[in-house]
Order: structure tokens, then C-alpha cells, then sequence
């Protein structure tokens, strides 16, 4: 039955999750950091829907790249793009 396989496909699930490349893997947390951020920034507002298709837009566009290099450059300007938002919300907050 299917259910008694369930269990199986869970920890076989496990097992191929953390045979996944560490790239891969810190891709994915990116994405999520990502759109954290922008529900940060806009909640569920217009411009906090506005941020988040942005975000997956801009995943979705690079979905084919295979490149480490590229992929590394990519995950630069993302995490750059992060912390250039962090930076100016604590300039805001100095001051208050």
C-alpha cells in the first residue's frame, strides 16, 4: 500500500536533500532571504507583492544558468542587494 511507503519516501527525501550541492542548497536560502526581506520592506501590501514578484522574476530568469562562476556572480549581486537594503534601514533608524 501506499501508505506503508510513505515513511520510506520521507527519509529517502531526507537522504537526497542532503546529498544536494551545498550551491544548490544556499540558492534556495537566498531565494527564501530574498523574499523575507521584501515581505519585510511591503508586507502584503502592493508594493510588498510589487517586491516579491521582483524577486522571482529575477530567480525565474536565471533558472537555466549551470555556470558556478556565473551562479557565484548572481548570488554576489543578491546578497549585495540584501545588505545594501540593511545598510540604508539602519542609516534611517541613526537618525531618528
Amino acid at each position: 500500500s501506499s501508505k506503508a511507503l510513505l515513511p520510506f519516501v520521507r527519509s529517502l527525501d531526507a537522504v537526497q536533500a542532503q546529498q544536494r550541492p551545498m550551491l544548490e542548497r544556499t540558492t534556495l536560502q537566498l531565494f527564501r532571504d530574498c523574499l523575507r526581506t521584501a515581505h519585510h520592506i511591503g508586507g502584503d501590501s502592493a508594493k510588498g507583492r510589487a517586491l516579491k514578484q521582483v524577486v522571482k522574476d529575477g530567480f525565474r530568469k536565471h533558472i537555466g544558468v549551470t555556470d558556478a562562476a556565473e551562479i557565484s556572480k548572481l548570488k554576489a549581486d543578491a546578497v549585495r542587494a540584501l545588505s545594501n537594503y540593511l545598510v540604508m534601514k539602519s542609516l534611517n533608524k541613526s537618525k531618528k
